[in-house]
């Protein structure tokens, strides 16, 4: 029985193979919008096999939950250092909330980002200042810690320093900070590239293509991008009911001791954010909902270690999975050496991004098409002209009271 299912699966399998071929040696592919397709950032891959966990577990989430509180304390003074042109900042977060704050593309991006590794290393090996419990003893293992989570092309001989518990912290602390993913997450902007779909599918993070429009079937394909995306998204945004109703509950699961001396961790830097009443876990009645939805939730559903507590248990356990395999396909490949592909486009500004298989041939009799373009745009005679549609959009209606009143115009290119 099992001869003849692999022997029906091989037959499948060249069946497809000779249709391949037959595509790759007679068809033409046509590309729409080519600029967007074949840019160097866009790639699509297929994972394969099996989810399971990841390679560390839950020290994973823990370390980037860290590295993000390290941030969270030293972005204001990464503003001041290096300026509003290097680093966006927002002041007056409280203590307790995660601040806006992004590296912005500078030319003094990369030592901004290089002193902030430092500093958040250093908050790691400060007790005080992080929540890793390290055993480190001595200048010479500090030392070698350091080597090891910020210096790329570090030797095997630091590593032996250090004690065994200390190793993974070092490895994944290493791969946040010397490889750019802490870099590539404080670069993105959250709502406009990435946040939670709408549909509720995935509450991991998942990309954008604009504002508030969550990428379809689309995830994150490096799990520790997605993990510290999906700690932004919920930093800004907050947790939503259902989800503060799942924290209190999982909260009430635990031993009396245990969940008391959580939800004092939560309150005791709140201040008047949180009425005195209910900053013991004693003072908290599960069964008084109106206090639990107009009190306890909206002053504890931006509060960073609520969301960690909520990521750590429920959702990074269920959701943060890696595969065994991954096949990966770039913009090269839609454009191989051989089989023959055409792109069309209203842009042209790309060539440099393009696969060098491709060769970019620009109509002469549309070279004036930039300058044009230009020309109107600077024109001041524009009248302000309203979009009848059969269903209205309230989001138009109000862009409309707002350049009316205040005498702007907006220019609104619309795709099918």
């Amino acid at each position: 029985m099992a001869y003849r299912s692999d022997n029906k699966k091989m037959q499948t399998s060249q069946a497809l193979h000779s249709v391949l071929d037959f595509l790759k040696t007679h068809v033409r592919d046509v590309l729409d919008e080519s600029d967007e397709i074949l840019h160097a950032k866009y790639q699509l891959i297929h994972t394969l096999g099996n989810p399971g966990e990841l390679d560390g577990g839950r020290l994973r989430w823990w370390v980037a939950s860290c590295v993000l509180a390290s941030v969270a304390r030293r972005a204001e003074g990464l503003a001041e250092t290096f300026g509003k042109e290097a680093v966006e900042f927002v002041a007056g977060t409280p203590d307790f909330q995660y601040p806006t704050v992004r590296l912005l593309d500078h030319d003094s991006s990369k030592a901004a980002y290089e002193q902030l590794c430092q500093w958040i290393v250093e908050d790691v090996l400060g007790s005080e200042q992080s929540s890793l419990s390290l055993r480190i003893c001595g200048e010479e293992e500090r030392q070698a810690f350091k080597e090891c989570a910020l210096e790329v092309c570090s030797e095997n001989k630091p590593w032996t320093k250090l004690h065994e518990s200390v190793q993974p912290v070092a490895y994944v602390l290493r791969g946040l900070l010397c490889h750019n993913v802490l870099r590539l997450v404080l670069g993105k902007r959250w709502r406009v590239e990435f946040g939670v779909h709408p549909s509720g599918r995935c509450r991991m993070a998942v990309p954008y293509r604009a504002k508030d429009v969550a990428a379809e079937r689309t995830e994150f394909g490096h799990p520790d991008v997605a993990i510290m995306l999906t700690l932004v998204t919920y930093y800004r945004g907050g947790l939503d009911k259902e989800a503060m109703e799942e924290v209190f509950r999982r909260l009430h699961q635990k031993n009396e001791r245990q969940a008391a001396a959580t939800y004092r961790q939560w309150t005791c830097q709140m201040g008047a954010s949180m009425p005195t009443e209910l900053r013991e876990w004693s003072g908290v009645n599960l069964d008084d909902r109106e206090t639990l939805h107009k009190k306890v939730f909206p002053a504890l559903r931006h509060h960073h270690a609520v969301v960690d507590f909520w990521l750590g248990e429920i959702v990074f356990p269920k959701e943060a999975k890696q595969f065994p395999q991954k096949l990966v396909a770039t913009p090269w490949d839609l454009c191989p050496v051989g089989p023959i592909t055409t792109g069309f486009s209203w842009t042209d500004d790309a060539r440099p991004l393009l696969p060098t298989t491709i060769q970019q041939s620009n109509l002469q009799e549309l070279a004036h098409t930039n300058g044009l373009v230009l020309r109107n745009l600077m024109r001041k005679d524009w009248s302000l002209g309203v979009v009848h549609t059969e269903e209205r959009c309230p989001l138009l209606l109000e862009w409309h009271l707002v350049l009316y009143h205040r005498s702007k115009f907006a220019l609104l290119l619309l795709g099918n």
